[in-house]
């Protein structure tokens, strides 16, 4: 398993690199922070995420072979152009978690399902519960979001499938219907800190909170470990700390952690022909 791993996230790192300053399609950049990046802005963290985050045993990686798909994989098939017969659907379960999440890939997509399975699971399983399904597709590399779920575009890097993952998070656990990133508590620590991370965290406070999420969730168990990559990080240090403050818990990823909960419910599973097409 070891051994597995290792290769994979050799392979994972490989991938990605060819990827670095490729834009993320998060949200749209409107109306746009005023505080400058940090200088220099913050690299491509990939190498590190992948030797920071302890992620859990992938137990099984399965394909389907019945001939069914899911509702979201058909419509955001539908919804880029690709054909319905390029689906390939597969289930992930990982040793923290008593449910498999639904994935599905183009079988043209860089990011394969064994790819997936691996990074996805380095996402601490009580933020990954968050994630409805995981899409991923071929084409130019970038990151989206939809209903809780991940798009994958090309040869994405993880840093930004992580923040694409931090949205539903951040707007899941507060179940009053206002996201973390609008609540007072970040907004006050934004105000205290003098810079953001990159040119994506400028977009708006949906997209900082993605990016500083992804800095935060690393750092959670792993303190100091960004004073070489970001030697600027204590300009951003009070928007890393209250979120490990806040919402630290499910960043913890010791031995036994389990997830608590599947909130999210799973799209309509049936043969192509039985489920409706995008826009219907």
């Amino acid at each position: 398993m070891m051994l597995f791993k290792t290769l994979l996230l050799a392979l994972t790192t490989f991938l990605i690199t060819t990827a670095l300053g490729a834009p993320s399609q998060h949200m749209a950049r409107d109306p746009g922070l005023d505080k400058p990046t940090i200088e220099p802005p913050a690299p491509n963290l990939d190498w590190h995420l992948t030797r920071l985050l302890k992620g859990p045993i992938v137990e099984e990686v399965k394909f389907w072979d019945n001939g069914k798909i899911n509702q979201q994989c058909k419509d955001v098939f539908q919804k880029n152009g690709f054909k319905i017969e390029d689906i390939l659907m597969f289930h992930v379960h990982y040793s923290d978690c008593y449910l498999p999440w639904t994935m599905c890939a183009h079988k043209a997509a860089q990011w394969t399902a064994p790819l997936i399975a691996l990074n996805i699971g380095l996402i601490p399983p009580n933020m990954r519960v968050w994630i409805r399904h995981v899409i991923a597709l071929p084409g130019e590399a970038r990151t989206s979001a939809l209903n809780f779920s991940v798009l994958i575009h090309g040869q994405a890097t993880m840093q930004d499938i992580f923040a694409s993952a931090a949205p539903g998070f951040g707007q899941g656990i507060m179940g009053d219907g206002k996201p973390y990133w609008a609540k007072q508590p970040w907004l006050d620590a934004y105000a205290a800190d003098s810079a953001v991370l990159n040119d994506k965290a400028k977009a708006n406070q949906k997209e900082n909170f993605a990016q500083m999420n992804v800095v935060a969730m690393a750092e959670f168990e792993n303190p100091g470990c960004w004073k070489d990559a970001i030697p600027q990080l204590e300009k951003l240090r009070h928007q890393v700390d209250v979120i490990k403050t806040e919402l630290g818990r499910y960043f913890n990823t010791i031995e036994g952690v389990k997830c608590e909960a599947r909130w999210l419910v799973d799209t309509p599973v049936g043969l192509p022909e039985e489920l409706p097409d995008y826009g219907a």
